[in-house]
């Protein structure tokens, strides 16, 4: 019993429905390519990530909504560039479904050819392309952290939004290095750095611009870097005496007479109202919380302010009793700030663009026996026009 649905056409083929002839439009295709290529072109112009911030710092609200509204300052990781990605994957792949039957059916690798198998080729590295930049988007990372030489951290912060990530392992900075030429301009920079892994050195890697190290599947890319002062405190307690070394916003604790202390380190300043180095800490204790100031010279300020404990007790480094605080000195270090990135889909893209490339070379060839057909085999002893034997 014959089909007299509208689906079938008089010949047997079943009519092609509009959803398909849209999604199989090779008009959509070329049209999705030129948006995302243009697309593509003012998200390599317009500042990205962090350099946005700065550069709409200095728009004016409207312009920022904006370009807020559009996602440009993360073009990348736009809602509508990904669906757009996504739509183009969509048209290939109806492309490739439209055209299998006929080739399946094609046997000699001459036909094969002729019959689009390079389109096949070409279609696949697209989309292979497109998985990979799917499988980034999805699953990579992209973070930034800071490390003090000497320190170890194990939290990175994506750079979307600052919130932390954990790396699953430790990365500690032993060294920073900063050269310069003779003129003064930057020469190279540098960090030493060592990865754990259960607490176990696993790797010791330096850090170079251009020249990332790996580990766990994570790139560390050298940044930028800053410098930073480091406080050397000394305190007492009787007879016994305990040196401290911390950065701003580190703490330590104190333990003695029945009392449990935590101190923390809020800022180190090279000249505190004109007063010299100091450091201004906070204690916390069961009684509660007290600023402290602790500087270098406070004894030459008594000489001049005899009752300036009285008129501000936090700056009296015995407040705390039985501890007493004193700045052995500061010193000047460094910050090395590096880029953590993992890429999922680099390796897929790259194999995507590969096959790309086969596919253009196979389409190549093609073009060159399909205009070797048409023009015939050449014609041999061909008789002049004078005639002749």
């Amino acid at each position: 019993m014959s089909d007299h649905s509208p689906e079938t056409a008089a010949s047997g083929n079943k009519k092609r429905t509009l959803p398909d002839r849209l999604l199989s439009s090779p008009r959509l295709t070329v049209g999705l390519l030129l948006v995302l290529a243009a697309a593509s072109i003012v998200g390599t112009v317009f500042p990205q990530g962090e350099q946005a911030r700065h550069f709409l710092s200095r728009l004016g609200p409207g312009t920022v909504s904006f370009i807020g509204l559009l996602q440009l300052d993360d073009l990348f990781h736009a809602t509508w560039y990904m669906f757009l990605g996504g739509l183009l994957a969509l048209n290939l792949l109806f492309c490739l479904y439209r055209r299998w039957p006929s080739l399946r059916k094609t046997l000699p690798a001459r036909a094969v050819f002729s019959r689009g198998l390079h389109r096949f080729v070409v279609h696949g590295g697209v989309l292979i392309i497109l998985a990979g930049a799917a499988l980034s988007h999805l699953f990579g990372i992209e973070a930034y952290t800071e490390i003090p030489v000497g320190e170890t951290v194990e939290q990175a912060f994506l750079r979307k939004d600052d919130r932390p990530l954990d790396l699953g392992f430790q990365v500690r900075c032993d060294a920073f290095h900063f050269e310069r030429y003779e003129s003064g301009m930057p020469k190279e920079y540098r960090s030493e750095l060592t990865f754990f892994k259960d607490s176990s050195p696993e790797r010791n890697a330096p850090v170079r611009v251009n020249q990332p190290v790996s580990f766990e599947g994570i790139t560390f890319y050298q940044s930028d870097f800053r410098k930073i002062l480091k406080a050397r405190l000394a305190v007492r307690n009787g007879g016994e005496t305990r040196e401290v070394e911390r950065l701003e916003g580190q703490a330590f604790d104190l333990t003695g007479n029945g009392m449990n202390l935590s101190v923390l380190v809020v800022s180190i300043m090279e000249n505190f109202m004109t007063m010299g180095p100091a450091v201004k800490l906070l204690v916390r204790s069961p009684e509660g919380c007290r600023d402290l100031y602790v500087f270098r010279n406070i004894d030459r300020f008594l000489e001049k302010i005899p009752d300036l404990y009285e008129r501000y007790p936090p700056f009296d480094p015995g407040n705390i009793a039985p501890w007493r605080f004193e700045l052995a000195g500061l010193e000047e270090t460094y910050v090395t700030g590096l880029m953590v990135n993992r890429d999922p889909g680099a390796p897929v893209a790259a194999g995507g663009a590969a096959v790309l490339m086969a596919g253009m070379l196979l389409t190549y060839f093609n073009r060159k026996n399909e205009g070797n057909d048409r023009r015939g085999p050449a014609k041999k002893n061909r008789p002049t026009r004078g005639g002749g034997p």
